[in-house]
């Protein structure tokens, strides 16, 4: 017997109090053993066989290349929005109506078109063919509407279709 703490404790009890305690340190050595071989594992994959003295410049490498593709990123952005704003006065509705201004001519051979940019402003083109002359007239438009020329029936017709309007040809 060997009092151990004021516990009288066998000769048994201290071996199996020492087995168990050498099977946890074992088991926890197997367990910080596994997380190292996992930590190197990940570690090789990401490096490679990249030397200490090497990861210092490859993380500067790769920060000044992260660096780049952000300034690309933001000059991007910038050009995006300034087509944005420019698209604006771009052609980007358009409406077309064919029709026959004359009953005794056949075909519709005649046309209305509007060319418009978002606010819609823009143009009205029109072509009235006859048997002997054809006749074109461009008119302003404005906010979808006619500007200082009163527009025909078709020319009314094309705006509308240009500004997404459901018309009836």
């Amino acid at each position: 017997m060997v009092s151990l703490f004021g516990f009288n404790l066998s000769s048994d009890t201290i071996v199996w109090g020492l087995f168990v305690g050498l099977l946890v340190i074992l088991l926890w050595l197997i367990f910080l053993s596994v997380l190292v071989i996992r930590f190197y594992k990940k570690t090789n994959t990401i490096l490679g066989k990249t030397k200490r003295s090497d990861l210092a410049k490859m993380l500067n490498e790769h920060i000044k290349t992260v660096e780049d593709a952000r300034r690309d990123v933001d000059l991007l952005a910038k050009e995006l929005n300034q087509l944005k704003d420019d698209s604006v006065f771009h052609v980007s509705k358009v409406g077309l109506i064919r029709f026959n201004p004359f009953g005794d001519t056949g075909g519709n051979q005649s046309f209305a078109l509007a060319l418009l940019d978002e606010r819609g402003d823009g143009v009205v083109l029109s072509s009235l063919h006859g048997r002997d002359r054809t006749r074109s007239y461009a008119k302003p438009v404005k906010n979808g509407k006619p500007g200082d020329f009163e527009l025909s029936e078709e020319e009314v017709l094309a705006v509308k279709k240009a500004m997404g309007e459901k018309v009836n040809e």
